[in-house]
């Protein structure tokens, strides 16, 4: 049987344990998906991008994260060390190599991001699992139709099933991002850049 200062203690270690699990679901919520470019003006291969924000006021430790590019690219493995700065932007280019910096990060991925629908989501676990999903953004033109990840994004409460950004007049070489950067807010926080800021502010 435990002793009251036995319980007391007990009681402490689990408040302390769910204090550390708060901090950190609070750290993987900062980090976003800021802005998309999935179809660059000419050729795709090596210049469409992904670009992350975080807007906490703490470094997020990215070690392991994984990003979903879209069907056919293949997931993104974050650095084994890889610290992203309060208040700043990484961009991931994709289908291209590089040395990874505190700003780009290379991804020599095997195929292209859609031009007619796609969805994008960040995981805060290497594997994947449904459970890790930290943010996710879906778009789309016509009948073409890609909803992966949409149902862990749904169930996180990141997405509501159905919506996608209209990219119906996106111009090739126009980005999707958030209108604000670093606030999500389902469909209606996103549209079209026609002049891409990836790596600066979407309000420049």
């Amino acid at each position: 049987c435990f002793t009251d200062k036995a319980m007391h203690n007990a009681w402490l270690y689990v408040l302390a344990a769910l204090a550390v699990l708060a901090l950190a679901s609070s750290a993987s919520a900062s980090v976003v998906i800021n802005e998309v470019l999935f179809d660059p003006a000419g050729d795709d291969a090596g210049f469409e991008k992904i670009e992350l924000y975080n807007n906490g006021a703490s470094s997020v430790d990215m070690s392991g994260w994984e990003l979903f590019p879209g069907d056919g690219v293949g997931y993104f493995a974050f650095p084994g060390v890889f610290s992203f700065p309060p208040r700043s932007f990484v961009i991931v280019h994709l289908k291209t190599p590089g040395t990874n910096d505190a700003l780009n990060l290379f991804h020599a991925a095997s195929g292209n991001m859609g031009n007619s629908s796609g969805s994008v989501a960040l995981f805060s676990e290497s594997g994947h699992p449904s459970d890790s999903i930290v943010d996710f953004v879906r778009y789309k033109k016509g009948t073409s139709d890609t909803k992966t990840w949409e149902s862990s994004a749904k169930e996180a409460g990141l997405w509501t099933a159905g919506e996608f950004v209209d990219i119906t007049n996106l111009q090739a070489g126009s980005s999707i991002a958030l209108s604000a950067d670093g606030v999500r807010g389902g469909v209606s926080s996103w549209s079209i850049a026609t002049s891409p800021t990836i790596g600066g502010s979407n309000s420049a």
